[in-house]
């Protein structure tokens, strides 16, 4: 162990110098696993692969045409390779790997006399990695190499290509412990998108506290951006931190005061007017509340990484909606001395105003239930949005999570609708399922109510109908944006109808919530627009996702039939800035109305009744609209037409059906958003993409046979993010 203390922590490891080449065991460019091999199961098919599978994500990383890739008939196959013995002639073994971190089950290893000496995986991506293995101690016997897929489910396989004995290994393998004197605010961990994913641990001097201890992307060399971590538990102490590195790596890192923000918010595909995390990736929305003036969300939030990993609760606060300051994590994923860690996934807010639950003085708090992963659903509470207290007894420990909570007045208790999984196959027909729970004082909680083929994220919630505050029905919708309407009575939910309502946004949109609380008893929805993770770690971006615009939703009933309206929020309309109008415009012929910023929108009343379709085009998206179909296509220009920053991201093509004619008249509003495009179709739904426009303007065209514009708005948008974004974290 090297311990180096100064403000700044570094070490510099140095090698021998090696000279001897790799010895090659296996490449498979020879299109064959005979003679090298020993094939058993079906999972590697009966030669390597050429690349990916069908319905498999993109395969990169890999050498040459050839690779072992054991997703064959996907991941409802298992098997194993076996080697032909070797003799260990180098220090080091070196592999590609790739595909699921599944460690138990799918893997690459190292047998000598029978005994397993190493271990490789992947880390839930398909882009092939270089890993090492230390075989130093073991230098002149004999092995075996075998390369198992034991695994079934997500992520239950393994790529594997160019394993070679070496001198000098290109993956992580060497422990390092640095120690960090008078720590300040933030450590900032530098990280590549591109590099591989290695385990760092943060802790106090005693290595008991622990406050990190996640694989990330750390990279010395070429950081791209640096993760600053908040270190405010052992701010002036020593702070601790291990990691494994490479045999030469320098190893350094930097605690600083403020919160590192170089690129913000400026990078080639963060939203203007769109929310999206300092850093990190974000999904679902929240605990979604409105309290003492301020709109608050909370997120989740891997902080440290542009893809999904470790869990948090991000937290920012608007006072229009609109424009956000981000605060410190609302709550932190749990670390153990052991190892362990405890991620913080979804779950919902309740503005306690009348201190029902007894913990508040006479100005309330928000209560909170969310899933502490591993461990169960869990309830917490602040009077200031920023200390939350969780309470010790949980609502359920039965496998599920994503708990809605709220307090039923006429009962006069408090409820918690959560998902479950009530079979062992999560996938098996009738194991999903919306469960309610109930608490007179928030710490013991009685099982109610199943309802039937849900997915994730349960929202409830009481609604009037045709805007009628006398006559109000009950909302369940899940992540999928899946709804029904019914009656609840505190103990029993009974739905109105066999019908599910059509939902009310499509796409990308996932997980949506709905701020509690708001003003004038609106129902303001956000959702996470699911985007490629892939588009931001190639291009070096900090962060990754972003929300949908605020929509305000009403329920609507023509005879007997239920639907769920949403149409913009009235917020949005603030942000709109410079504006080029026209009036009574007929499309038969291409109109072009001229560049745009990227970050853009268009609004159009249209006369449809001689026009079958139209088409706009903005930038390198087109929208098509069919009134035969009712339906939207949405669709990309040719590679060679897209911006050449982001040509080769992820481009949707997608189709939308819409579940209500138009009449003669209908309203389109369109936005564009660097790296999102929303469509609010006639003030009822809503469909919202992943679009990498990036930072060039874009040219905005109008075509319709038959179509007749009678007003159409082009409109800048106003940026919602400063560096002020940030203030309350510097």
């Amino acid at each position: 162990m090297e311990k180096f203390f100064a403000l700044l922590a570094s070490l510099a490891l140095t090698s021998a110098s090696f000279g001897a080449a790799d010895i090659l065991i296996d490449d498979f460019e020879s299109g064959s696993y005979s003679p090298k091999w020993k094939v058993e199961g079906e999972a590697f098919a009966d030669a390597p692969a050429r690349g990916g599978f069908k319905y498999q994500q993109p395969v990169s990383g890999y050498s040459g045409n050839f690779l072992v890739n054991s997703y064959f008939n996907k991941d409802d196959t298992t098997g194993k390779l076996s080697s032909v013995p070797f003799k260990i002639e180098r220090p080091y073994l070196d592999a590609l790997v790739g595909g699921g971190d599944r460690r138990d089950a799918a893997f690459l290893r190292v047998m000598v006399d029978g005994v397993e000496v190493g271990r490789l995986t992947g880390i839930n991506n398909e882009r092939l990695e270089p890993k090492s293995i230390d075989l130093r101690n073991y230098l002149g016997k004999t092995a075996i190499i075998e390369i198992v897929d034991n695994a079934k489910g997500g992520w239950g396989h393994i790529n594997v290509d160019d394993i070679v004995l070496t001198e000098n290994p290109k993956g992580i393998i060497k422990k390092t412990v640095l120690e960090i004197p008078n720590a300040k605010k933030y450590l900032n961990i530098p990280i590549n998108n591109d590099s591989s994913e290695r385990f760092v641990r943060v802790s106090d001097a005693s290595n008991k506290k622990v406050l990190l201890n996640a694989k990330m992307r750390v990279d010395f060399k070429n950081p791209q951006w640096y993760y600053s971590m908040e270190t405010l538990e052992l701010q002036g102490e020593v702070l601790r931190v291990e990691l494994l590195s490479g045999i030469s790596e320098k190893v350094e890192f930097k605690t600083a005061d403020k919160y590192w923000s170089e690129t913000f918010p400026d990078e080639l595909l963060r939203p203007q007017y769109h929310f999206s995390a300092p850093q990190g990736w974000l999904n679902d929305p929240n605990g979604l509340v409105f309290w003492k003036g301020d709109w608050h969300m909370y997120y989740q939030l891997s902080p440290f990484a542009y893809h999904s990993r470790e869990k948090y609760w991000g937290h920012a606060v608007s006072k229009d909606l609109m424009t956000w300051r981000h605060l410190p994590v609302g709550i932190n994923a749990r670390y153990y001395e052991n190892g362990g860690n405890n991620a913080i996934w979804s779950g919902t807010g309740f503005v306690d105003l009348k201190n029902k639950s007894g913990f508040f003085d006479k100005n309330g708090g928000i209560i909170f239930a969310y899933t502490l992963i591993g461990k169960g659903d869990y309830v917490a509470y602040t009077s200031d949005s920023q200390n939350i207290t969780t309470l010790p007894n949980p609502i359920s420990t039965v496998h599920g999570r994503d708990p809605c909570i709220f307090y039923h007045e006429p009962t006069k208790r408090w409820v918690v609708l959560r998902y479950e999984v009530v079979k062992p196959n999560e996938n098996a027909v009738g194991a999903k399922k919306f469960v309610f729970y109930f608490s007179k004082d928030l710490k013991t909680w009685q099982r109610g109510q199943e309802l039937d083929d849900f997915y994730e994220c349960p929202y409830i919630i009481s609604m009037p109908v045709n805007g009628n505050p006398k006559n109000k029905k009950y909302l369940i919708f899940d992540a999928r944006g899946e709804c029904v309407v019914g009656d609840f009575d505190g103990e029993k939910f009974t739905r109105l109808g066999d019908d599910r309502c059509a939902k009310f946004v499509v796409g990308n949109a996932y997980a949506g919530q709905v701020f509690n609380n708001a003003p004038n008893g609106r129902v303001i929805n956000i959702s996470w627009i699911n985007a490629s993770a892939e588009d931001f770690g190639k291009t070096g971006m900090c962060f990754s996702q972003i929300m949908s615009l605020p929509m305000d939703l009403r329920l609507v009933e023509k005879s007997g039939k239920y639907a769920i309206y949403a149409s913009l929020s009235r917020e949005v309309e603030k942000i709109y800035k410079k504006e080029k109008s026209f009036k009574n415009l007929k499309c038969d012929e291409l109109n072009s109305f001229g560049m745009f910023p990227s970050s853009v929108m268009v609004e159009a009343d249209l006369d449809v009744r001689n026009a079958e379709e139209f088409k706009f085009q903005i930038g390198a998206a087109v929208v098509e609209f069919s009134k035969q179909e009712n339906a939207y296509s949405i669709t990309a220009l040719p590679k060679e037409e897209r911006p050449e920053a982001t040509r080769n991201l992820h481009w949707e093509n997608r189709k939308f059906q819409m579940d209500e004619k138009v009449g003669d008249n209908m309203n389109v509003k369109i936005f564009a958003d660097r790296c999102s495009l929303e469509i609010f179709h006639d003030n009822k739904r809503v469909i919202s993409l992943h679009m990498p426009f990036g930072k060039d303007n874009v040219l905005i065209c109008l075509q319709g046979n038959g179509l007749v514009v009678k007003d159409l708005a082009i409109r800048e948008m106003k940026k919602i993010y400063s560096k002020s974004s940030l203030k309350e974290l510097m």
